[in-house]
């Protein structure tokens, strides 16, 4: 696969600069994007289930991260589009979330994630947009990753980016949100977000303090067949269009405008 010249990137991830999902995105992306067209702007530590939250001050300080030149922030994930966007990168083609260690499956996911937030931002600002996940069966996976056991994924994860960065998005598709099963990839699904909603997620530490449950496909209830949720269960890629316009649907806004119209 060919160099894909004067293409410029935004990668970020919410995971913060030390991650290994960072690390392995960037070795994919250099594979086919010139390095002084890789802007690397993340938050410097884990700023996980933030969204697209924003910041009032941020400070940054310099990293290198391999042989990549990066900017920490002690901002959000969404903040690190903002910043490229308006400070650091301007003409940006695409924004790269990720990789995620974690999965972001589901409307709850897509709405809570920093990883996903981030690729809302920059759709919002009319840049194509993708975030990134690694889904392992169980939590304690992601402890022993290395970057020669992610290279197993290599022949999905150049594909499928090889794909978006040669072509863009597909029409009318404002980012793709793509799940990728860690181990075992049966294939790739294009899938919708499922609907689940997070159920007994805590669990009491003492009478004080509440804690976030280890994260497992257990935590996710929704069984539609067309679902990203499902896609992985059954060790598929999943990959889960989204369009932001849809938040404003016409037929909602009629349906609204008669519920209202005596007052109206």
């Amino acid at each position: 696969m060919k160099k894909i010249y004067n293409t410029k990137v935004l990668i970020t991830n919410d995971d913060g600069v030390n991650s290994i999902g960072l690390r392995y995105l960037l070795n994919i992306i250099s594979n086919f994007v010139e390095k002084n067209n890789m802007y690397i702007i993340t938050p410097i530590n884990q700023r996980s289930g933030i969204s697209k939250a924003f910041s009032f001050e941020i400070k940054i300080k310099e990293y290198t991260i391999e042989e990549y030149k990066a900017i920490g922030i002690t901002g959000t994930p969404s903040d690190a589009v903002l910043l490229g966007i308006e400070c650091f990168a301007k003409n940006l083609n695409y924004i790269f979330s990720g990789f995620n260690l974690g999965p972001n499956l589901g409307i709850e996911d897509v709405l809570s994630s920093g990883t996903v937030g981030a690729a809302i931002e920059g759709a919002l600002h009319n840049i194509p947009s993708i975030s990134l996940s690694l889904v392992a069966r169980d939590w304690d996976e992601y402890k022993f990753l290395t970057i020669e056991a992610l290279n197993k994924l290599n022949v999905w994860t150049h594909k499928i980016l090889y794909q978006i960065l040669k072509k863009g998005l597909p029409k009318n598709v404002d980012l793709l949100n793509i799940n990728f099963p860690l181990n075992v990839v049966n294939g790739v699904k294009i899938t919708k977000l499922g609907k689940n909603v997070y159920r007994n997620i805590y669990v009491r530490i003492n009478n004080d303090v509440f804690k976030v449950r280890k994260w497992s496909l257990d935590l996710y209830t929704d069984d539609d067949l067309e679902t990203d949720i499902q896609a992985i269960r059954e060790n598929y890629i999943s990959i889960t269009p989204i369009q932001i316009d849809k938040i404003f649907d016409i037929d909602l806004l009629k349906e609204t405008e008669e519920f209202f119209s005596e007052i109206i």
